[in-house]
């Protein structure tokens, strides 16, 4: 799932759909309008392996809740 060309329409409720790919190991959400609504369906994407989640809004503070919620996943938030 990747929005292209600098286009937010990927929002936190769309994203939400996320929670139905238990199996995803990679995703980019980068330059898209999710914010800390999203973070606790990413947490429970237990077999992330990489996600990329450059220019959106999501906080620091959600940075670190998924960091610690996926020690093995390579997050690049910038």
């Amino acid at each position: 799932m990747t929005s292209r060309h600098g286009s937010a329409s990927i929002s936190d409720a769309e994203a939400a759909v996320l929670s139905n790919m238990p199996n995803l190991e990679r995703l980019d959400l980068s330059i898209t309008s999710v914010t800390d609504g999203i973070v606790q369906t990413l947490c429970q994407l237990n077999r992330l392996k990489q996600l990329t989640i450059t220019e959106t809004g999501i906080s620091e503070d959600g940075m670190n809740r998924i960091r610690e919620a996926l020690p093995d996943c390579a997050l690049r938030s910038e």
